[in-house]
């Protein structure tokens, strides 16, 4: 089981692991699973790694894709405790079926908010020809039962407003308004209020409430959450993340929905925003991702942010372990770290285990020793036999003798010869001296 009461970052399927938190044990859940877009982010982590896991696609429709979802909320409602709450974030291309999706699981009665977050504050909408555009993403926000954590949220008065009621200042130089009417209170309150020099009297007589501006809380934010932009491309906080959300937005649902020393889950960490502002605000956090690209990247993060520990699970950490695995095992993780196609025909597979971005083919070894001139001698028959113009040797380390081969034999196949450590060393803990 995992121990909520320490922070984790967790790389594997959620379906999974989500069944090894005990059940009601976590305050709130951020979701923020792939949208129903259809899309296939091409941008990712600027190193061109582990594109086919950005790939927003469902090729079953929305049904495939609420049906996928679905197992998932189940599993989080049951990990949530009684007084703990969802929010699930999505966009138009599914929310009203999420909605629904969180009535079944949730219920009706538990719905509190459809919270729309135009993340487009700064900018306007992208012109389209055949309709308005878009600048909007929806929050839909459940609680679990009707005692639940809530703390209201607030956003400082905008002096520079045309509606900004603080114009007057006293000799003390204090920011007040002194326009609330008193009709709300009670007489008694009214006298307090007049012993504590807090009323205005106009020159037609009629009273107002004193309010110093340092005195109040704020606005109250309501279900339309417009003053939170989205990243923008030069942002500190960019991680690379096409779809990375900014930290303000996720600070705004960890404040409203938990308090210090709660648990926070989010089972689509992405960039890890979500463990990355919990370490900030005193929440403990458990963020998980299917892909060990986006949790090594987000483990670093937390090594410039993090102000407690956290434990790492589902990841392999070292060379050696990395070196322990199979050739099958071997070869799939890194088709999975890298974003390639991996060979699934294992009794005829032509000395071919993968095909990389550019379609080329890819043979991968886990040898002990340095690989060979006759290992190299043999991927460039195959590739010649396949009349493949390129290919690509993946190996530790290489002799010279097999460098060489691929050099004199370019004109003939060209052989790209990449050290596994090129490829993968930023996602390794801890890295074996050559």
């Amino acid at each position: 089981m995992i121990n909520v009461t320490n922070n984790f970052v967790i790389c594997g399927d959620n379906l999974d692991w989500l069944q090894q938190i005990p059940n009601e044990s976590v305050d709130l859940c951020y979701l923020d699973p792939p949208f129903f877009s259809n899309a296939k982010y091409e941008k990712v982590l600027g190193n061109g790694r582990e594109v086919t896991s950005f790939s927003d696609r469902f090729p079953g429709g929305i049904l495939q894709y609420i049906e996928w979802v679905r197992p998932r909320v189940e599993l989080i409602h049951q990990k949530l405790k009684k007084t703990g709450t969802i929010f699930l974030h999505c966009d138009w291309h599914a929310s009203h079926r999420l909605r629904c999706l969180l009535d079944d699981v949730f219920g009706e009665a538990n719905f509190r908010n459809e919270i729309i977050w135009k993340s487009g504050v700064t900018k306007g909408a992208k012109a389209v020809s055949d309709g308005f555009g878009r600048v909007k993403d929806h929050i839909l926000f459940y609680s679990k039962s009707k005692n639940y954590t809530f703390n209201k949220v607030y956003v400082p008065h905008d002096l520079n407003s045309k509606h900004n009621k603080f114009v007057h200042v006293d000799a003390d130089g204090r920011t007040y308004s002194r326009d609330c009417p008193l009709g709300d209170y009670s007489a008694e309150s009214i006298k307090k209020f007049e012993d504590a020099g807090r009323i205005y009297t106009t020159k037609t007589g009629k009273k107002q409430l004193i309010r110093y501006l340092d005195e109040v809380k704020g606005i109250t934010v309501g279900d339309l959450w417009s003053d939170i932009d989205n990243i923008n491309q030069v942002a500190g906080e960019r991680v690379g993340y096409e779809t990375q959300k900014p930290e303000k937005l996720i600070q705004r649902i960890i404040e409203c929905g938990s308090n210090q020393g709660d648990v926070v889950l989010d089972c689509f960490a992405g960039g890890f925003t979500t463990a990355s502002v919990c370490s900030k605000l005193g929440r403990k956090f458990v963020c998980g991702d299917v892909s060990p690209v986006a949790c090594k990247i987000g483990m670093k993060r937390l090594n410039v942010t993090n102000f407690f520990d956290y434990e790492s699970l589902g990841l392999y950490q070292t060379e050696d372990e990395f070196r322990q695995m199979n050739h099958q095992q071997f070869a799939e993780t890194i088709c999975k770290l890298m974003g390639w196609t991996c060979n699934l025909n294992k009794e005829n597979d032509k000395g071919v285990d993968a095909w990389d971005g550019n379609k080329n083919p890819v043979q991968i070894k886990n040898n002990k020793e340095k690989t060979e001139e006759k290992d190299v001698l043999c991927f460039f028959n195959s590739l010649h036999a396949q009349k493949a113009p390129v290919g690509v040797f993946v190996a530790w380390e290489f002799t010279p003798e097999a460098r060489e081969f691929a050099a004199r034999h370019s004109n003939d196949v060209k052989i790209e010869l990449r050290e596994i450590l090129d490829l993968i060393g930023d996602l390794l803990l801890v890295k074996k001296k050559k």
